[in-house]
């Protein structure tokens, strides 16, 4: 599971979530990637519980990841 910060999307953290997703595929480890989920969203820092917090989801924000596993690890 890749859980994403707002601080994320900086050059050094992008470079290390491809070395971590390549790691992770080269292994064969199924995974749940929220990153590119959330970040797929129109408003992706809307998902965060303040505008100031940096790691923190907020109510919809955990909401979206909870059907993502749902979905990814139970198909439902």
């Amino acid at each position: 599971m890749i859980l994403p910060s707002r601080a994320s999307q900086d050059r050094v953290s992008q470079d290390n979530y491809l070395k971590v997703k390549d790691i992770v595929r080269e292994l064969k480890i199924p995974m749940i990637d929220f990153h590119r989920h959330l970040y797929g969203m129109q408003d992706p820092l809307s998902f965060y519980a303040l505008e100031s917090e940096m790691h923190h989801y907020n109510l919809e924000g955990y909401k979206l990841l909870t059907e993502l596993i749902l979905k990814e690890a139970f198909g439902k």
